[in-house]
């Protein structure tokens, strides 16, 4: 039996290791991601979810969208506009993400927001324009937040850091978080804003 010297077998797990990652790493990269696949926490039921629809076809009527047949249809009919909407969106979805021309549409149009979620609960949220009693409640976040060393956002971590009045800033990143797309239950930011912007109490 023909024995290997080490230097031999290391060189050739060496070349093999190289080659299990060429290999996957041309696996990744080939790997083509629809915007569903990869915002699947986000993407609307195409058959239900009708209030949020409603919600984002009444956005999609006060803004200029960028998809050309939705700026065709901002002005007709609520019905009209509305099944011109789900057909847009039903086609972003199977879209590579990598075409990044769908994104602004995607996100102000055919997604779940962080306001969503919150729908219909009995929760006092911080947002700007909050009025002057919810003062309170916004300085114990800031001391709340001064405490926190897990994962933050980073913007959140900014104004922890910050040795100014942050109580406008917190107002203005939880307003920010709130209009923005849902990245699912376990996301950072969105747990942050459970954390930092609401009193569940």
């Amino acid at each position: 039996m023909i024995k290997l010297s080490p230097i031999i077998l290391t060189c050739v797990g060496i070349a093999d290791a190289g080659i299990g990652f060429l290999f996957l790493s041309k696996y990744e990269f080939e790997t083509v991601w629809t915007y569903e696949q990869k915002y699947r926490s986000s993407t609307l039921n195409l058959n239900g979810d009708e209030r949020i629809w409603q919600l984002r076809m009444e956005s999609m009527k006060a803004t200029t969208p960028d998809s050309p047949e939705l700026r065709a249809v901002s002005r007709t009919s609520v019905t009209k506009s509305l099944a011109v909407l789900k057909k847009v969106c039903g086609k972003i979805y199977k879209t590579d993400v990598r075409n990044g021309r769908y994104l602004n549409d995607f996100k102000r149009y055919c997604v779940k927001h962080n306001e969503d979620l919150i729908f219909g609960k009995n929760w006092t949220v911080i947002r700007e324009g909050s009025p002057d009693n919810r003062q309170t409640l916004i300085d114990s976040k800031l001391a709340s937040l001064q405490k926190h060393r897990k994962y933050l956002d980073r913007d959140l971590a900014s104004i922890r850091d910050s040795s100014e009045d942050n109580r406008e800033a917190l107002k203005r990143w939880c307003t920010k978080v709130l209009e923005s797309l849902y990245e699912g239950s376990s996301s950072t930011r969105f747990l942050n804003f459970l954390d930092y912007c609401v009193d569940r109490n």
